[in-house]
């Protein structure tokens, strides 16, 4: 925060390990006691993926200073899967969130309520106000918008009236235009990266023009939040306290962090000038990095918005992960270096290597250390692939289109029917020394539910296997799951 009277200043969420450095030190036993000595308010981004516990929401009333102020996220489950609708007992979504909420309200520590809307949703002036009609007034609320829809003049009259907080933002969808509709003024820093946006550290020169925006919102409302949510690699902090200082309120405290921020970054990009990387230890790489090596900001958007009960993990272990995602199947193999799925923006993502936002899902469900271990032995198999011949790459390309196929027929399959796929002539084109089909016949007792993408081991048997050599070969297909492997 800064000592202008009515402006407080922070970031998205504290909890960041690659903090460690540029703005925590590894003998912090507590990040958001440490945080709160050089901040008045921090978002709470957590609460959009999960509710929290009362346990949990305690701690941050008992752990913060007087005088400390939370925005907190409504789950994602209010704003993104049952989109505002009444009909889908989103009122009683929120109640329970508030009453979660209740010991920061109470306490005085509860700023702000941040809806965050999905990019689909479009210019829907009905259905906002439907949500906007449920909203208890003791509690302040602002809105933000993903779909560039909204931004038209009939929009802030619509938010004056519930008195509802327009979120300013800085990112590469919305323009940076200001809009003052409630007695706060909120803002967002998402940061102009490309994959993602959050991945971005701000120049002094991009963060200037929003001191005179500042100013003029501080005048006409009664409180400002404004929040940085590039986090990558603590940039947040430093752009934050950069700003604070634009404005002439930088504490002794905010200071001395920001010096260590600079200090920190400005060491880290000498070593990369001189070409040091050899004998240091690299930065830990987080998943968010990672995973935004594969997916665009638009599928990890859309990743998200799938509901959690639309997933289902079949079967995990360290070294295999099956799962189903709506219709669609999954299995992670990383013992045999292996994924296999069946949706179409798969397949077409294959040569470039890219994720769809089903295997997005799963990675963002599963334990965050385990996706993020996985992630870095994928990316490195992804190095290793750019390095194979063209025969070595149409091979790939040759079993996920089998795999893609086989998955295929199970949605033509009505009754326990066998089914001939003709493989001739296949080695004429395409080299495969080896290539096992492991074909399991599944009783007819378990054909609703393999057809529902599961293939319950305890009810299989295996009967047999094959090489596909010869130039005639025949896979016979019947209720089954099938492995390919080179």
């Amino acid at each position: 925060m800064t000592d202008v009277d009515n402006v407080l200043l922070g970031t998205s969420g504290w909890s960041y390990k690659e903090w460690i450095g540029p703005f925590y030190s590894k003998d912090d036993k507590s990040l958001l006691r440490a945080y709160a000595k050089v901040f008045k308010t921090v978002e709470i981004d957590s609460t959009f993926y999960r509710y929290p516990t009362k346990g949990m929401v305690m701690g941050w009333a008992r752990y913060s200073p007087e005088g400390f102020v939370y925005a907190a996220k409504l789950p994602d489950l209010i704003t993104h899967k049952k989109l505002l609708d009444p009909s889908q007992g989103v009122e009683e979504d929120l109640q329970r969130f508030l009453d979660l909420m209740e010991p920061l309200s109470s306490g005085g520590k509860l700023g702000c309520l941040l809806i965050q809307l999905p990019p689909k949703f479009s210019y829907k002036p009905n259905e906002l106000e439907g949500f906007f009609k449920i909203l208890p007034t003791h509690v302040k609320f602002a809105v933000e918008f993903r779909n560039l829809s909204w931004i038209r003049p009939e929009t802030w009259p619509l938010l004056e009236k519930y008195n509802v907080a327009y979120v300013n933002v800085d990112e590469p969808l919305l323009p940076s235009e200001v809009h003052l509709t409630s007695g706060l003024a909120y803002f967002r820093w998402h940061g102009r990266g490309a994959q993602p946006w959050f991945d971005y550290r701000y120049k002094p020169e991009e963060l200037k023009p929003w001191i005179p925006k500042i100013r003029e919102a501080q005048t006409k409302v009664k409180k400002v939040f404004g929040y940085f949510n590039n986090h990558f690699h603590g940039y947040a902090v430093e752009n934050c306290l950069q700003v604070a200082e634009m404005l002439g309120a930088l504490t002794p405290q905010q200071a001395k962090a920001k010096m260590k921020a600079e200090n920190h970054f400005k060491a880290a990009s000498t070593l990369r000038e001189i070409g040091l990387e050899a004998f240091v230890t690299p930065p830990e790489t987080t998943f968010e990095k990672l995973i935004s090596v594969f997916m665009d900001t638009g599928r990890l958007i859309r990743a998200k918005e799938i509901r959690n009960d639309e997933l289902k993990i079949e079967k995990e272990t360290p070294e295999r992960i099956e799962a189903t995602v709506r219709d669609y199947h999954i299995v992670i193999d990383s013992e045999s270096k292996t994924i296999q799925h069946d949706c179409e923006d798969w397949r077409k993502g294959l040569e470039a290597k890219r994720f769809c936002k089903h295997i997005g899902k799963l990675l963002q469900s599963i334990d965050r250390t385990k996706a993020t271990d996985l992630l870095k032995k994928i990316d490195q198999e992804r190095d290793e692939l750019d390095k194979l011949g063209p025969n070595r790459r149409n091979r790939h390309n040759l079993q996920h289109s089998l795999v893609y196929w086989c998955c295929f027929c199970r949605f033509l399959l009505q009754e326990r029917l066998l089914w001939v796929l003709s493989l001739r002539g296949l080695a004429n084109h395409i080299s495969l020394p080896a290539v096992r089909f492991s074909i399991r016949f599944i009783g007819s007792s378990c054909f609703d539910r393999w057809n529902r993408g599961l293939s319950p081991e305890s009810k299989s048997e295996e009967v047999g296997a094959m090489s596909v050599l010869p130039k005639q070969s025949v896979l016979i297909i019947s209720p089954l799951s099938l492995d390919i492997r080179s």
